[in-house]
């Protein structure tokens, strides 16, 4: 909501049509290991998700353990967001690299608008 109002007070001569982010935190695979109240999931839930066709753990791993492989027999599992990592690579799953839109129009925090609407990237 400040970021309307800033671009509109700021920069007026553009019209904001979406606000935009990429990145493996926006992957719905998380909400299997995280709680629905974490602040990432919540995060997460507010986008229209669409698959990117990279990403991948090591990634992961970069951002999360500042290498570039996990080694998952030493990787550090302190925090719920570091288990769920682990946890997900271990079972053979990969961390995906998730694209996600918010329209102006949609942007209320916390209505959750593309989950409403049925049939819109239900297996994302």
């Amino acid at each position: 909501a400040l970021a309307l109002s800033f671009f509109k007070k700021h920069f007026p001569e553009y019209y904001v049509t979406t606000f935009q982010c990429e990145s493996w935190l926006l992957d719905p695979q998380l909400e299997r290991y995280l709680p629905p109240e974490t602040n990432l999931i919540r995060f997460l839930r507010e986008f229209y998700l669409l698959p990117l066709p990279y990403g991948s753990n090591a990634g992961v791993a970069r951002f999360v353990y500042n290498k570039v492989d996990m080694d998952l027999s030493t990787a550090s599992r302190r925090s719920t967001l570091e288990k769920a990592i682990v946890d997900h690579v271990r079972q053979g799953g990969h961390w995906r690299e998730i694209g996600g839109v918010i329209f102006p129009e949609d942007f209320v925090w916390g209505s959750q608008a593309y989950r409403k609407s049925p049939g819109l990237y239900p297996n994302c």
